[in-house]
């Protein structure tokens, strides 16, 4: 550590979306010190599929943290904290006594269930479900309600891919409801990696995309893991954002730290946004484009394709948000740049000015899963 820098409180956020994992060391003005940066492969196996092999995942996790300490000029005995935000929605299942992955990471993007979700979506009793919350709601006003009245379900839906597993994979279900199986997004596995297995647990934000997170109860919903037949004992403890995560062994990166923070990705780019008031807007571009609505401290629902998330939970106080978005965005740009359509993404602006208008033309980036209704 250099000389300037003793004595001082530097921490590191890392940051694994689905196409890069960063690492960077700030101190406590909030100045970046170093960073350090890697692709994740993504793999594509097929009949719409997207996963990420879970030792790569770990071993660029290492990596990369190991890369922005030297970087930087630092050792890990000189970090305050760390802290995680994760692409959300991505899972995986492992056994609880070796740590062994059942299968890879299963993406926000993979498309395995979309034939589940399609059977869902048409059948009767998802129809009375909605028809009835829908009166429910006229009645009671309860938003709960109205969340049901308009729920539709997308292979983007972690219950979805999950409930594939369970019906399809009778290997993996047999572990899994044998309590041989732990369940967990990417922040709760590495969380789990990077503390020996001491620590299972995820926050409110990362919960609550799953599909089966009771947002305002605040707790793993009862009701959808006994329909999906989902154990609760596979779940990890719901935290809050800001709390501790144990720490990490000190074989990992040659002393430990403390895990003061876990978030999903989309609101960890809301509150580092400062969006923390009420009605505060932030829009991400990345691999996916989200909008994101702060709504404070309670969830409010809306039209169909936009729900309520959970944005974050500090000192047990919770501030909401909703949100809508377009899964390829990204893709779709990088697709057009390798077709010779620009050099490089920033010129699209320039090209989309270069006419008067479209003549009645609109071209919406999203080759999976449109969430909004247009």
């Amino acid at each position: 550590m250099s000389n300037n820098l003793k004595n001082r409180q530097i921490v590191l956020g890392v940051d694994i979306g689905t196409t890069n994992i960063k690492c960077c060391a700030y101190d406590e003005s909030c100045n970046v010190i170093g960073e350090a940066h890697e692709k994740i492969t993504v793999l594509d196996p097929g009949d719409g599929r997207h996963e990420i092999e879970p030792d790569f995942l770990w071993d660029i996790f290492q990596t990369t943290v190991k890369r922005c300490l030297l970087n930087s000029n630092l050792n890990a005995a000189d970090i305050s904290c760390i802290g995680i935000s994760t692409q959300r929605a991505t899972f995986l299942t492992w056994n609880r006594k070796t740590c062994e992955p059942f299968h890879n990471f299963i993406t926000w993007k993979d498309k395995r269930s979309e034939k589940l979700c399609e059977q869902w979506n048409s059948s009767i009793l998802i129809k009375i479900l909605q028809f009835g919350s829908g009166v429910l709601y006229f009645f009671t006003r309860k938003k709960l309600f109205q969340v049901f009245s308009i729920l539709k379900f997308t292979p983007a839906m972690v219950l979805t891919r999950l409930y594939w597993i369970l019906k399809y994979d009778k290997k993996i279900s047999d572990k899994i409801f044998h309590d041989e199986a732990l369940f967990g997004t990417i922040d709760t596995w590495l969380v789990w990696k990077l503390t020996g297995g001491k620590v299972h647990a995820t926050d409110a934000s990362n919960a609550s995309v799953t599909g089966f997170f009771d947002i305002f109860k605040m707790e793993w919903s009862k009701i959808v893991l006994s329909v999906c037949n989902i154990p609760k004992k596979i779940l990890p403890t719901v935290k809050n954002t800001c709390d501790s995560y144990g720490q990490t062994l000190p074989e990992i990166f040659g002393s430990s730290i403390p895990i003061y923070a876990v978030v999903g990705d989309q609101q960890a780019s809301l509150f580092g946004a400062g969006c923390y008031e009420k009605n505060d807007i932030n829009c991400t571009m990345g691999t996916g484009t989200f909008l994101n609505i702060n709504t404070g401290s309670q969830p409010v629902s809306a039209s169909k394709g936009i729900y309520p998330l959970v944005g974050w939970t500090i000192s047990s106080n919770t501030t909401y948000m909703l949100e809508c978005g377009l899964h390829d965005v990204g893709t779709v740009l990088s697709v057009a740049q390798n077709l010779g359509f620009f050099d490089n993404p920033s010129e699209s602006c320039e090209i989309a000015e270069s006419v008067a208008d479209t003549g009645g033309i609109f071209f919406l980036p999203s080759a999976s899963v449109l969430e909004v209704s247009i």
